[in-house]
């Protein structure tokens, strides 16, 4: 029921009968003898009742507690208007800023039409449904905890005989120390962002991690939010920054995405050719837009420094990724034909994309030992409709299967002994185990099967101590994009 049509006056009824009355009786002009039984009264028949008005209503919108900032009040009521549309919760969103100079504030407003004539009838609620809810919690480096939910709902109360539909949102704001001026800032700055981020998930059904611009708050060390909208669209967000490493867990509609940084600066290079990387995987894998801009999103969490980051000896760089150590993990909606076929176990969707890397570093004795691990992976499958059909018949087994399995894994290890190189190494390995199957009809007409390993150790002493030179020479710059070339693990 629309609230926003309801409450407003009724037309004046029309053409409604008069109530009937007897008229007096009088005694006609004779002009001839009237026989006697025509001198009593005839009786007149029950008046007809009037129609009557339905009971009148009026539109009453309370905001209990009512705070002294009237801006935010105007706000919260304001935004009981457009729940649960994206720019109501754009606007309540923007609490979690307007609230951090409060202690701790519970609010609610409520949006009714009231019947005039049940007076202060206590309500009771018979229908109720969920406008969407939303929790958002952080802690700041100072340690504080702060809190922020939101309740929405609508639905239908009875007034005695009469019923009458109402809105209401609850508001929850807690911080468990005072805030400083500068959290508050950061908090106000941040409920802006929040907001568009939240409005962007109703609206598209995907997150946009760039709306939230994490990478720009110092005072919010970590985060949670969870929102569920009134359209059953889940999202659910965990971000941690600390001393060691940086961490998102994102999961939105049967979704999720998970990367974890180590502490450290990424080259530019190293940081593209991790793109590309992840690109081709997703490319491959027929992977939505919506999924693919996310993963894209998530590796701004990179900070990016313009030279290689120095915690090994320079002369090794030419033989790692110039990225910190991370961890990357995707999962996308993964779906199944009808379980009555007999193709109920070809699936479509990316059941799992992850990418890694670790580094460990030795020193002893003057020596020191460099080994850096990359694993890539990926398992998807899609249908594609047989040529010259423009759609994927399943039910009539027109269509192709195909099915990708494949993994990667590339370990590039040096040993140095004070400034010369003992040994280089890059041992690369493959497993691959894809597969396309076409249907015609119901039958089976064709399967194509790609099944490799692959393994080798490649001793590369000449190519870094080429890339190491520092004489800006075309063989130096040569060697550099050769062993670039190696370490990258899509090829």
């Amino acid at each position: 029921m629309d609230i926003n049509a309801l409450g407003q006056p009724a037309n004046p009824l029309t053409g409604a009968p008069k109530n009937l009355t007897r008229l007096p009786t009088t005694k006609p002009l004779a002009t001839e003898a009237q026989p006697a039984e025509s001198q009593q009264a005839v009786p007149v028949s029950q008046a007809t009742p009037a129609l009557s008005r339905p009971a009148p209503v009026e539109r009453v919108t309370r905001v209990e507690p009512a705070l002294t900032s009237n801006a935010w009040n105007n706000t919260l009521a304001g935004a009981l208007d457009n729940l649960p549309n994206a720019r109501g919760w754009q606007a309540i969103t923007l609490g979690l800023g307007q609230l951090s100079h409060y202690g701790s504030v519970a609010q609610s407003a409520k949006t009714q039409l009231l019947p005039r004539t049940e007076g202060t009838t206590e309500p009771e609620v018979t229908r109720q449904s969920s406008l969407g809810k939303m929790t958002f919690s952080a802690t700041l480096a100072s340690g504080k905890e702060v809190s922020f939910a939101v309740d929405a709902r609508a639905g239908i109360e009875q007034y005695g005989q009469a019923s009458a539909a109402f809105r209401a949102i609850d508001v929850h704001f807690s911080a468990d120390g005072e805030l400083t001026d500068e959290e508050q800032a950061e908090l106000d700055a941040f409920s802006k962002n929040l907001g568009a981020f939240v409005s962007d998930f109703i609206t598209s059904g995907g997150p946009d991690l760039n709306r939230l611009k994490l990478t720009e708050f110092t005072a919010i060390e970590s985060l949670q939010l969870q929102v569920k909208t009134a359209d059953k669209q889940t999202l659910s967000l965990a971000y941690t920054r600390d001393a060691q490493s940086t961490s998102i867990n994102l999961q939105w509609n049967g979704r999720s995405l998970n990367l974890s940084i180590a502490q450290g600066a990424a080259s530019q290079q190293g940081l593209t050719l991790l793109r590309e990387a992840l690109l081709e995987n997703l490319d491959k894998a027929r992977a939505e837009a919506s999924d693919t801009r996310v993963l894209m999103q998530a590796l701004s969490l990179f900070g990016v420094s313009a030279a290689d980051p120095a915690a090994q000896p320079d002369d090794s760089a030419a033989l790692l990724t110039g990225l910190p150590d991370y961890q990357l993990s995707f999962k996308g909606v993964v779906e199944y034909p009808a379980s009555r076929t007999e193709h109920h176990d070809k699936f479509s969707g990316i059941r799992l994309l992850t990418i890694g890397q670790s580094t460990h570093i030795n020193n002893s004795n003057g020596q020191t030992s460099i080994s850096q691990t990359q694993n890539i992976s990926l398992e998807a499958a899609y249908f594609t409709p047989l040529p010259l059909l423009d759609d994927v018949y399943l039910a009539r087994e027109n269509f192709k299967w195909n099915h990708i399995d494949e993994s990667r894994q590339v370990i590039s290890q040096q040993v140095w002994q004070d400034d010369w190189l003992k040994s280089a190494t890059i041992q690369r390995s493959a497993s691959i185990q894809n597969m396309q199957q076409t249907w015609s009809e119901g039958e089976l007409i064709d399967k194509w099967r790609d099944e490799q390993k692959d393994f080798s150790v490649l001793d590369v002493r000449l190519l870094l101590n080429t890339a190491n030179t520092n004489d800006d020479s075309l063989s130096e710059k040569q060697a550099e994009n050769e062993l670039r070339g190696l370490i990258n693990p899509i090829h």
